[in-house]
C-alpha cells in the first residue's frame, strides 16, 4: 500500500474507498473491470465502493456511447467531505455527552480509603477551588484538627487568602467551637446543631465535588462528581441551613 492510499485512509476513507478513489485518479475515466484489475478487488465489491464514493461526491458516473464510465472527482472534494464529517460530529456531540455522563456515573462516584487518600482530597479542594465559589459542609465532632493538625492549619491559612461563600453546620462539639472562633478571620458562617444530634461523617459540597468523608477508623471517603447529584445536595443543604437557628 503506497503512502497516498495510507493518507487517504487517514483522512477518513475506508481502505476499499481509498484504493478505488486512488485508482480513479490514476486511470482517469474508467470501467468497473479496470478498477477491479487495478485494485485487485472483486467487481461485485467495486460497485458498492463506487456508490459510496458517489454519495460523498468523490466519484461520478458518466455515460459514454451508452456505457457507464466512472470518473474520480477533484481531490479538493476531500476537504468538503472532511468538513461535513466534522460538522456532523459537532452536531451530535451534545447528545453524546449526555449519554457519556449517564453511562459514566459509576466513574463519577469514587471510593477512597486511608489517611493519605483523604489528605489528597483536601489538597484537591484547595487546589481546584476558585475565589467566589461556594463551599458548604455538614460535620460531626471529629475533624482534621484531631487527625492531622498540620493539614487543618494549612487549610485555615488557605482560607485566609481566598474569599468563598463558606457555610458549615456542625454537631455541637469542640470542633464547632473551633470553627465558630474563626468565623470573622475566615469569613465563614457556622451554625450548630442541637445537642442530641450526633454525626459520624462529614459532607462537603462544592461546585465540582461532593465528598462524604469518615475520619474515624477505617477512614473512608466517597467522592461524587455528578453535577445533578451535587445540585440536589446543595439545595438540601440550603434548606437545612435555613432550618437551623443562629
Amino acid at each position: 500500500m503506497n503512502k497516498t492510499i495510507k493518507k487517504l485512509i487517514e483522512s477518513g476513507l475506508t481502505e476499499k474507498e481509498a484504493l478505488v478513489y486512488h485508482a480513479g485518479l490514476v486511470l482517469g475515466p474508467t470501467t468497473v473491470l479496470k478498477l477491479a484489475q487495478y485494485t485487485n478487488l472483486k467487481r461485485a465489491s467495486i460497485y458498492d465502493v463506487v456508490d459510496s464514493l458517489v454519495a460523498q461526491a468523490l466519484f461520478r458516473i458518466d455515460e459514454v456511447s451508452f456505457k457507464k464510465v466512472f470518473v474520480a472527482e477533484d481531490p479538493k472534494q476531500l476537504l468538503r467531505v472532511a468538513e461535513e464529517k466534522v460538522s456532523k460530529v459537532q452536531d451530535i456531540i451534545p447528545d453524546l455527552e449526555v449519554l457519556f455522563k449517564k453511562s459514566g456515573k459509576t466513574k463519577l462516584i469514587k471510593t477512597y480509603e486511608g489517611l493519605p487518600a483523604l489528605q489528597a482530597i483536601v489538597d484537591r479542594f484547595m487546589n481546584e477551588t476558585k475565589s467566589g465559589e461556594f463551599r458548604y459542609g455538614i460535620g460531626g465532632d471529629l475533624g482534621w484538627h484531631d487527625v492531622d493538625p498540620r493539614l487543618q492549619e494549612k487549610y485555615f491559612k488557605w482560607r485566609e487568602r481566598i474569599t468563598l461563600d463558606t457555610r458549615f453546620i456542625f454537631q455541637d462539639s469542640a470542633r464547632a467551637n473551633l470553627h465558630k472562633s474563626k468565623e470573622t478571620l475566615l469569613r465563614n458562617q457556622v451554625k450548630v446543631l442541637p445537642k442530641q444530634m450526633k454525626l459520624n461523617s462529614d459532607i462537603t459540597i462544592t461546585p465540582r465535588l461532593m465528598v462524604i468523608m469518615k475520619l474515624s477508623t477505617p477512614m473512608t471517603a466517597i467522592v461524587i462528581e455528578d453535577e445533578e447529584i451535587i445540585s440536589t445536595y446543595k439545595e438540601l443543604f440550603l434548606f437545612m441551613w435555613d432550618m437551623v437557628p443562629e
